[in-house]
């Protein structure tokens, strides 16, 4: 036999009051979480279009005057 004190000890604590017994899951299902989708249409070739009107690398225009470097 052991003659440690600490082999038959034993902590009290809340959680092993029967008090405080979590209920049961089966008798209260809880409600299922859903989130919406929304479905989204692919819209690439739309923005590739957009974007080669926008980058026409045919049409050049200069919106802030001559390209000439200034003078010194």
């Amino acid at each position: 036999m052991n003659n440690s004190p600490f082999v038959n000890s034993r902590v009290y604590t809340e959680t092993m009051d029967e008090k405080n017994k979590q209920p049961d899951s089966e008798s209260a299902p809880k409600a299922r979480k859903e989130i919406p989708l929304i479905s989204v249409p692919n819209d690439r070739d739309m923005i590739a279009a957009e974007m080669a009107e926008m980058f026409d690398e045919d049409r050049v225009s200069h919106q802030h005057g001559s390209s000439e470097p200034e003078a010194d």
